[in-house]
């Protein structure tokens, strides 16, 4: 940290933003991860291709039928940060987002992740072993269901080994983000 001088005394008063490292200034980036839904495309589409490619990050599509989605782990100071960089550079290689991903995970997920019992976590999700367990997210067929971001913020409060990087963009961040694409869609109709 610098000291630098104010005037003709030569007086030192506080730190000066010159004297600051570039280190000291710029804000600690995280690793977040993140699946996009995105409108289909060919595979063979050499133009997208080439340029998921080039992407400042490795980007890993899958597609199931009609389905496609690109994984993401992207370097950022804010979960919004690293969403922002994701939606440009996806648009950027031309492809439409659909929407953002909550990362669902099923009891048997939670349990593989935190090295548990599947009896455990359904105990959690019940409140009869902790009161604080996330609130399910939704229920498909038979399965509850948790976004993995909030299951991972108390997993790491509770002191459980989960890897700390990447980090799951949490579940306020993707909703907004999700939001935003709902409303521009919207005004698009």
């Amino acid at each position: 940290m610098g000291l630098h001088p104010t005037g003709g005394d030569g007086e030192y008063v506080g730190r000066c933003q010159h004297c600051v490292s570039v280190r000291e200034r710029e804000a600690p980036m995280h690793m977040y991860s993140v699946v996009v839904d995105v409108a289909w495309w060919d595979p063979e589409d050499a133009a997208i291709s080439g340029a998921l490619s080039r992407a400042p990050f490795p980007l890993v599509p899958q597609w199931v039928g009609h389905s496609a989605t690109v994984g993401a782990e992207v370097s950022a100071e804010s979960p919004e940060d690293a969403l922002a960089l994701l939606s440009k550079t996806l648009s950027d290689a031309g492809l439409q987002i659909v929407g953002f991903g909550a990362g669902l995970v099923s009891i048997s997920d939670i349990a593989e992740e935190l090295d548990g019992s599947g009896e455990t976590v359904r105990l959690w999700a019940a409140g009869l072993r902790r009161d604080d367990f996330p609130a399910r997210f939704a229920q498909v067929g038979q399965s509850q269901v948790w976004a993995w971001s909030e299951v991972f913020d108390w997993a790491i409060r509770h002191g459980y080994d989960v890897p700390q990087s990447p980090q799951p963009i949490p579940l306020r961040a993707l909703e907004r983000a999700n939001g935003r694409l709902a409303d521009r869609n919207l005004v698009a109709v």
